[in-house]
């Protein structure tokens, strides 16, 4: 799950770059026993005449590729002290700037904002035996959600969505969903947070990794139950509104690290 893999090397990479973990930690958590990959991406994004070039940041060289062991100490070197997941979503680019890293950072449906560089880093590749990171030159904006704000936001996006689908007699929550809601719970029961984030965090990562999954089963079956034409498109208009807060609420828990 990509969305899995960026957030967590969001939240512990962080903690290594502010000597809070091992890198030992970050490989555990973010890898598991899937070895790495790390590439650079040479292009460049146009930019109009009056806006100031991005400088030329490398921390893989050209045609070579790192493991992300050697990446994580080479951001070190740099003084970066934190990582920052984003989830962009349609209509919402998640503070990535336009250029060569917003097109796959859609199709990944994450990715990680590197502090203080002009680079976005992306999982281009994931199987079960190894993961492959590009990284972009990219301006990027960091947008910051609270914990606490966005479990607010989810909560009444959930209230507001299910009103709406109950009122529209749309079955999108059909049985085999409660299989694929488990399983989400089983997945990201796997993964854990730095000791430092706030264990609500934690609780939020939970419920939105369950509720993404499911949006994403969702998304799959367009009729959704919905038995025409205009019930399918207002249930995929009810269901706009969660899509955007479960991306927030991952923004937030992934990004729940305490900054120095």
């Amino acid at each position: 799950m990509p969305g899995s893999t960026t957030g967590l090397l969001a939240a512990w990479a962080s903690a290594y770059l502010q000597h809070r973990a091992s890198v030992d930690d970050v490989i555990e958590h973010v890898l598991g026993h899937k070895s790495s990959a790390v590439a650079q991406s040479t292009d460049r994004a146009e930019r109009a005449p009056w806006d100031d070039p991005l400088p030329e940041v490398r921390l893989v060289a050209s045609g070579e590729v790192a493991t992300l062991v050697e990446l994580l100490i080479a951001l070190r070197d740099r003084g970066v002290r934190r990582l920052y997941a984003a989830f962009p979503i349609e209509g919402d680019a998640a503070g990535i700037g336009p250029g060569p890293a917003l097109a796959p950072a859609y199709a990944a449906g994450s990715a990680v904002l590197i502090d203080g560089l002009p680079l976005v880093l992306v999982v281009s590749a994931e199987d079960e035996d190894q993961v492959e990171f590009t990284i972009f030159t990219s301006g990027s904006r960091l947008q910051y959600v609270s914990v606490t704000e966005a479990t607010v936001e989810l909560t009444e996006a959930i209230h507001r969505s299910t009103s709406i689908l109950t009122d529209l007699d749309v079955g999108s929550w059909n049985p085999r969903l409660g299989s694929v809601s488990r399983k989400a719970l089983d997945d990201v029961d796997a993964h854990t947070l730095p000791r430092d984030c706030p264990p609500r965090a934690t609780h939020l990562l939970v419920r939105a990794h369950q509720l993404r999954t499911i949006l994403l089963s969702a998304a799959a079956d367009p009729g959704g139950g919905a038995v025409n034409t205009h019930q399918a498109a207002a249930r995929d208009a009810a269901l706009a509104p969660l899509r955007r807060q479960v991306a927030r609420a991952l923004t937030a828990a992934y990004n729940s690290f305490p900054y120095p």
